[in-house]
């Protein structure tokens, strides 16, 4: 992290620009990766706020060897009330980042760090990504949205999430699944969470687990692990609604979380993000 932004210090110098304080905003989710469909990810950066250059910072495991990686790019200046746009923002970074070659022909998945040097003040950004997929025939897309946060305190976990999702068939609400994300925000430490799963309607414990004991691993500084399909555990037969509390296990770093209700008829799928404290 330090590093990139020592690098990007020195591509503001290079241009003359006024280097001052700036906002970062973290996108829990960039992805290329074939699952039911194939799925992408569109971004848009919007800017009401001062002219600023945009660096992307694409933090992921890659496939190839299960190394962290990070690939990286600054974008020319973004002026007042103008917006950049990717239909496809990983095929972007693989074609204009400094990406390692072996990554280039990989399906990948991980989080966007999005820093605005030029910029103080994190209301004059927006930015959305959406994952979709074409739909059939090429006609219309199917996917969800959701906004990148900026960096404070307010904006991240510290000793625990909670949320609820539900499974299976619900009458007008449609057949669904559930996936849930967990996300380490720290700059450097690796962070394992404690995952627990409750009855929603009992409040009996299901199963507790870490993430690291389902990943192999412990979540690296950046790194985003999706658990998908989870109502797919065993220890979840029968049951259509649970409540997922996430806690730290070990000392208290930051950290985020999401759930991505999906429709098993269509594929569109809903974002939001767990409840954080």
């Amino acid at each position: 992290m330090r590093l990139i932004r020592i690098w990007i210090s020195v591509a503001l110098f290079s241009l003359s620009l006024p280097i001052v304080a700036d906002v970062y905003f973290n996108v829990p989710i960039v992805t290329q990766v074939q699952g039911v469909a194939f799925y992408r990810t569109s971004l848009a950066i919007s800017n009401v706020g001062p002219g600023s250059l945009v660096a992307l910072i694409f933090f992921y495991r890659s496939p190839v060897d299960n190394t962290m990686q990070a690939a990286s790019v600054v974008l020319p200046p973004l002026a007042t009330s103008t917006a950049f746009s990717s239909d496809d923002i990983v095929q972007f970074l693989k074609t204009n980042s400094d990406m390692r070659a072996a990554d280039k022909a990989a399906a990948l998945f991980g989080s966007l760090q999005v820093e605005l040097p030029g910029v103080t003040d994190p209301t004059d950004v927006t930015i959305v990504a959406r994952t979709y997929s074409p739909g059939p025939g090429g006609n219309g897309t199917m996917g969800i949205a959701y906004n990148g946060r900026p960096n404070s305190p307010t904006t991240r976990a510290f000793s625990r999430m909670t949320t609820t999702v539900r499974n299976g068939t619900f009458g007008q609400d449609g057949n669904a699944r559930a996936n849930i994300g967990m996300m380490n925000l720290s700059n450097g430490d690796p962070l394992d969470l404690k995952i627990e799963y409750r009855d929603a309607t009992t409040g009996v414990s299901l199963k507790s687990f870490t993430l690291s004991s389902v990943a192999g691993h412990s979540l690296a500084a950046q790194e985003v692990v999706q658990l998908g399909n989870v109502f797919s555990d065993p220890a979840l037969a029968g049951s259509s609604r649970i409540v997922v509390i996430v806690t730290p296990n070990g000392p208290s770093q930051s950290f985020t979380g999401y759930v991505v209700q999906l429709d098993n008829t269509t594929n569109d799928g809903s974002f939001f993000l767990m409840t954080e404290k």
